[in-house]
């Protein structure tokens, strides 16, 4: 897991919120079986970000990368742009989304 809330803009906080929480409102509308469809949004993306209330962030928002920081190293390391499915996950607190790291994301096989 990778915080990357304090290298983020105002906007950019904003639009990693507006992601996530559009993509849990809709896993939501359609009655979608949470831990189905947090195991499902994992398996289809390359990178998973994941944001949560934290009153000491920059902007009272924690974001991180919780499935895919390979890819964020080797595009920093290539110097190119990589294109990557991603998905966003809305969490209730850093908790619930290192569990969801450590489930789903980078974190499972270290916590294996």
């Amino acid at each position: 897991m990778l915080r990357i809330d304090d290298k983020l803009t105002a906007a950019e906080t904003k639009d990693y919120v507006d992601r996530a929480n559009a993509s849990m409102d809709q896993a939501m509308a359609a009655k979608a079986d949470p831990t189905k469809w947090l195991k499902s949004a994992f398996a289809d993306a390359d990178m998973t970000y994941a944001v949560w209330p934290d009153s000491q962030a920059k902007f009272q928002v924690g974001v991180a990368v919780v499935n895919g920081v390979a890819l964020l190293a080797q595009a920093r390391d290539t110097g190119r742009t990589i294109g990557v499915r991603t998905t966003y996950v809305r969490c209730t607190s850093f908790a619930e989304a290192s569990a969801m790291s450590m489930v789903h994301g980078d974190d499972r096989q270290a916590a294996a």
